[in-house]
C-alpha cells in the first residue's frame, strides 16, 4: 500500500500542516511526525517504521530543515532504499547535497495553488488504482484521450490527434520537421521540441539556432530546459520533465495532465515566436 512521509523541520510546521491537510482533503494516504517531543526509544521506532513502510518520500526543504540532522537521516534513508523522494522547496535555501540532483517541486517562486497541484500529481491516492492486468497500450490511448479532452478550454495543438497506445502524444509545432511532444516515462513526465527534419546536420544546426537563444527561451518557459543535442543520433530534444509517475494510479491523472497542459502552453509560447522567425528552408 502506498504512504507518503513527510520528512520537515518542526520550525516548518505552520506550512507543512497546511500542506497535509491539503493532501489527505486529496486522498493522499501521509504520515507525519506532530509528536511535540523527539528522542527516546518509542519515537525513534515510530519514525523508523514509516519509514520502512513509506513508498514517497516528501523531502520539505528550508534552511531550517537543511540544518536538521533528523531531516538529512531520513532523506538517505529513503534514498537508499530506492524509495521516491520528490522534494519541495517552501523557503530562499539552496537543495541539500543529497538532492541537487532531484528536481524538486517549488513553493517559493509559484503560487502554492500551482505547486500543489504539481507536488499531487508526483503522489499516490487511495482508491484511484487503475483497472487489474489492462495492457499498457490500452491505458496510454486512455490517459492520452482524457489529457486532448481537458486540454481542449486552453490549448488545441494535439486535439485532432487520434490517442496513442504508447508513450508519447506529438504534433507539429507549424515549422518543418519541429513537433512539440507530451512524453511519459516511469517515474517522470513532461514535454518536448523534438527536432528531425530527416537530416542530422540539419537537425544540429537548426537546434545549434535555438540554443543561441537559450536565454531568452528559459525566461519565456520559467523554467531550465534540458537541451540535448544527442550526438549519436539525427534528432534533437529540448525538453522539460518533472517527477511524476503519470499512469500508476489513475485518480491522479487530472493533477498530472494540469501539470502537463501548463507546461505545454509554456514551452509553445517560448518557441513559436522564434520558429515563426527562422526562414524555412
Amino acid at each position: 500500500m502506498a504512504l507518503v512521509f513527510i520528512s520537515y523541520s518542526r520550525k516548518d510546521a505552520a506550512f507543512v500542516n497546511r500542506l497535509v491537510d491539503d493532501l489527505r482533503a486529496q486522498r493522499v494516504p501521509v504520515w507525519l511526525d506532530r509528536s511535540a517531543l523527539t528522542g527516546g526509544a518509542e519515537w525513534l521506532a515510530a519514525i523508523e517504521n514509516a519509514l520502512e513502510d513509506a513508498t514517497h518520500l516528501v523531502l520539505v526543504m528550508s534552511p531550517a530543515s537543511n540544518r536538521s540532522k533528523f531531516v538529512r537521516k531520513e532523506a538517505l534513508y529513503a534514498l537508499e532504499e530506492g524509495k521516491t523522494v520528490i522534494p519541495i522547496r517552501i523557503a530562499p535555501c539552496k537543495p541539500p547535497l543529497l538532492a541537487r540532483d532531484l528536481q524538486y517541486v517549488d513553493f517559493v517562486e509559484e503560487p502554492y495553488e500551482t505547486a500543489f497541484t504539481r507536488l499531487l500529481a508526483a503522489l499516490p491516492q487511495l482508491g484511484g488504482e487503475s483497472p487489474a492486468g489492462e495492457p499498457a497500450a490500452e491505458r496510454h490511448a486512455r490517459f492520452w484521450a482524457a489529457l486532448q479532452s481537458r486540454a481542449r478550454p486552453r490549448i488545441r495543438l494535439h486535439d485532432r490527434l487520434k490517442p496513442p497506445r504508447r508513450n508519447a502524444l506529438v504534433a507539429t509545432a507549424g515549422y518543418p520537421g519541429v513537433r512539440y511532444a507530451y512524453v511519459l516515462g516511469r517515474r517522470e513526465a513532461g514535454v518536448q521540441v523534438i527536432i528531425d527534419r530527416g537530416n542530422s546536420a540539419r537537425n544540429k544546426a537548426l537546434f545549434d539556432a535555438l540554443m543561441a537563444s537559450r536565454p531568452a527561451i528559459e525566461a519565456a518557459f520559467g523554467e531550465p530546459l534540458r537541451w540535448e543535442r544527442l550526438e549519436q543520433h539525427r534528432r534533437c530534444r529540448i525538453g522539460w520533465m518533472t517527477p511524476i509517475a503519470p499512469l500508476a494510479v489513475e485518480a491522479n491523472w487530472p493533477a498530472v495532465h494540469d501539470v502537463l497542459i501548463e507546461a505545454m502552453i509554456r514551452l509553445a509560447a517560448a518557441f513559436d515566436p522564434l520558429l515563426a522567425a527562422l526562414p524555412r528552408e
